[in-house]
């Protein structure tokens, strides 16, 4: 929603023809709007593989991702389901809309085979990517095998897109929200010369001066192993064990169940009732608060290249940020300049970086202002705007030459 608004800043008219569905819909298919999409979070984990994870053999169990969502769709009927009915309602609305000056995706892997649709219906469509587009190319041999899979799961007639990778030659123009993203799907045949790297943009916010540490710890993000939250929670017993006085509050989206049982389960067993909070995901002026009433930011990404949004929110909100260690070059995550790193293999060096930047005054206003200064000049919201401008509308012009 940031990047419409931006564009229509630049005088861009928009069109948002989908919506996505609410879980009430798979119980009122009658209420359902025409243009609804199932995205991810309403697709459920098997009932197998929840158990499969609650047991000890989960943590035995070390399946390449393209083998884990293989055995997820194979069990999971519904799941290919909503992917090839997504593929449907997508193409039957798209035939609706007017033509347009330009096209720009932002989907991901919620489907699989929408980029090889749009691309079919807008060849000079820009798309969005973060890690997805790479995963695609990797994979699009092994997407033959995912297609028999769906024809012989769901018996019924399959759209004829539904895994079909985008090929390399379509895709002219793809936006990703980090250079190693981008590098990545180059390394997978994406020409060059049509991958761009457009970083997030987020709005800034006042800053909160924070002279004296309380031991306040702050974690926000989704709970899926991903995000991290077990190795802050488990490294919470040496933390309190240096500072007797240092609490976790973690703002958490429910996603994963059988995930959520396991930190909770950790919590009980390590006797942390009084030094972890976990709360459901919060309105945006409440998280705002959130940031101005900590001492310091967690945070654990997946990626080479991290880019998460809630470590740039509390950049601008001058509140210092612990993150693990990248394994690409990052404008953002500079060790010592605009963070502390920590590598999460090692819980000591978690450990030491929260009591480091607790206890030095200096270091903690250091690296707020080097991270506040950082945003503005190149992480804004203004310059994304202008940079996803610059691009349409050469997009545009391009569409409009070759008619």
């Amino acid at each position: 929603m940031d990047v419409v608004a931006q564009l229509h800043r630049h005088g861009w008219e928009i069109d948002m023809p989908f919506v996505a569905a609410e879980d009430d819909f798979d119980e009122a298919p009658d209420t359902r709007p025409p243009n609804a999409l199932q995205l991810p979070s309403s697709v459920r984990a098997p009932p197998l593989l929840e158990r499969l994870r609650r047991s000890h053999l989960s943590s035995l169990i070390r399946l390449p991702r393209f083998l884990r969502g293989y055995f997820s769709l194979i069990l999971d009927r519904s799941t290919i389901g909503k992917f090839n009915q997504n593929l449907f309602t997508m193409e039957a609305t798209l035939k609706k809309v007017s033509t347009p000056d330009a096209v720009l995706l932002f989907f991901g892997c919620a489907t699989p085979g929408v980029y090889a649709l749009v691309l079919t219906m807008y060849p000079a469509a820009v798309l969005v990517s973060l890690s997805e587009l790479a995963f695609e190319l990797k994979l699009a041999r092994a997407w033959s095998l995912m297609r028999l899979i769906c024809g012989w799961r769901l018996r019924q007639p399959i759209h004829p897109l539904l895994y079909r990778a985008a090929t390399p030659e379509k895709l002219r123009c793809v936006v990703f929200a980090s250079s190693a993203w981008r590098d990545d799907a180059i390394r997978y045949g994406l020409n060059r010369s049509s991958a761009h790297t457009i970083y997030f943009g987020v709005p800034m916010s006042a800053m909160t001066e924070r002279p004296v540490s309380h031991g306040r710890l702050l974690w926000v993000g989704r709970m899926n192993p991903a995000k991290g939250l077990h190795h802050f929670v488990k490294a919470m017993p040496a933390i309190r064990s240096a500072l007797p006085k240092a609490a976790l509050k973690a703002i958490a989206r429910h996603e994963d169940e059988a995930y959520e049982a396991a930190i909770l389960e950790d919590v009980a067993r390590l006797q942390l009732g009084d030094a972890l909070q976990i709360v459901s995901s919060v309105a945006r002026a409440d998280l705002q608060r959130a940031y101005a009433e900590h001492d310091m930011l967690l945070c654990i990404s997946p990626f080479s290249e991290p880019v998460p949004l809630v470590m740039m929110e509390a950049f601008t909100a001058g509140l210092p940020v612990i993150i693990s260690r990248p394994h690409a070059p990052s404008p953002l995550v500079m060790d010592g300049e605009t963070c502390l790193c920590f590598d999460p293999d090692d819980p000591r060096t978690l450990v030491e970086a929260v009591v480091r930047l607790h206890g030095d005054a200096e270091l903690r206003a250091h690296l707020a202002a080097n991270a506040r200064k950082l945003v503005e000049g190149q992480f804004s919201l203004d310059r994304m705007g202008a940079q996803y401008d610059a691009l349409l509308r050469s997009a545009a012009a391009d569409r409009a030459n070759a008619l």
